[in-house]
């Protein structure tokens, strides 16, 4: 289902970035700072990964290491899933639930340009997360062996 809106229509042009060699402890102050969830790490344009406040709490609070001691590079995700922006949102929705992510990093020609993130496009198109959380209950639905299933929309 597409939505003819695209993901440069409604990504963030300028999300918070910091270099590798930023200490955990400054990225977690940064995203305190900014009241973000992620931030992107590059150098130049560049994408070289992403930090999540999911990898602060399981990299460094959960195994109780110094945040002053360790750098971004050491516990951000290398290659992130990434769209380009021409594709179109729900395209970027479905990648997210699929690989069970929050933000795709919006990458062009090798150029990182944006972030996009679950809340921007259920900002522009509410009406994706009950299409897209129905989709996939049905998916993750357990089938009983010989039984034929018939996927589509009900017309009644």
């Amino acid at each position: 289902m597409k939505t003819g809106v695209r993901v440069l229509d409604i990504m963030t042009r300028k999300p918070v970035t910091v270099g590798s060699d930023a200490t955990v402890r400054a990225c977690a102050k940064l995203m305190l700072k900014n009241k973000v969830g992620s931030l992107i790490i590059k150098k130049d344009s560049k994408l070289l990964g992403i930090l999540t406040e999911k990898d602060l709490v399981e990299e460094i609070v959960a195994r109780g290491k110094n945040p002053d001691k360790i750098k971004a590079r050491e516990i951000m995700t290398t290659k992130p899933q990434t769209i380009r922006p021409s594709a179109d949102v729900y395209d970027a929705m479905v990648r997210m639930k699929k690989r069970r992510i929050r933000r795709l990093p919006v990458v062009e020609n090798g150029r990182f340009i944006g972030l996009i993130t679950d809340k921007d496009i259920l900002r522009v198109e509410p009406q994706l997360f009950d299409l897209i959380t129905e989709k996939y209950r049905t998916i993750g639905l357990k089938r009983k062996p010989g039984v034929e299933y018939l996927e589509g929309e009900c017309e009644v």
